[in-house]
């Protein structure tokens, strides 16, 4: 659990530093309320926290680097707990509205094992510090697949 806290809050100083440094960095961290779909029946729901930077390499566009904590509740065999790293893109279809997708590794706590994972998003922007999105994730491994759907709440820095 302490490896866990000291990744986050390494991430957390790093997008700090990033932001301060470049202005078209933004950098979030949020909050989630998940629900696990496909292959998880045993959990029944989760939450979780995550950091998010987006460099802007265009002026509706920008490339992502996020990592977080998920926990998912799971009755019987205890909880399955996730920490997601991964990269992607975060397109503005207008200044309120992005699409986001997202592909990396999760690492899951319990037996060390560890997914490529791959996630897409739909986000509003509320204002220019507070934002809200759904978002689906999904874990593979081989032919086998687990998920989960998501609502973020999120704040800028």
């Amino acid at each position: 659990m302490r490896t866990i806290r000291r990744v986050l809050v390494a991430l957390l100083v790093i997008a700090v530093s990033f932001t301060a440094s470049a202005q078209k960095v933004t950098t979030s961290v949020g909050a989630s309320f998940i629900t696990p779909v496909h292959n998880l029946e045993s959990t029944t729901f989760g939450v979780g926290v995550d950091v998010t930077s987006a460099y802007g390499i265009a002026k509706d566009l920008g490339v992502t680097l996020s990592s977080g904590y998920n926990w998912l509740y799971q009755e019987g065999s205890g909880n399955v707990q996730v920490l997601p790293v991964k990269a992607g893109l975060k397109y503005y279809a207008n200044p309120k509205f992005y699409l986001a997708g997202a592909a990396g590794v999760s690492f899951f706590t319990q037996n060390g094992g560890n997914l490529f994972t791959y996630s897409g998003a739909l986000g509003y922007q509320a204002n220019k510090k507070v934002d809200v999105s759904a978002r689906w994730e999904g874990w593979n491994k081989e032919s086998n697949g687990n998920g989960m759907i998501g609502v973020r709440i999120g704040y800028s820095l």
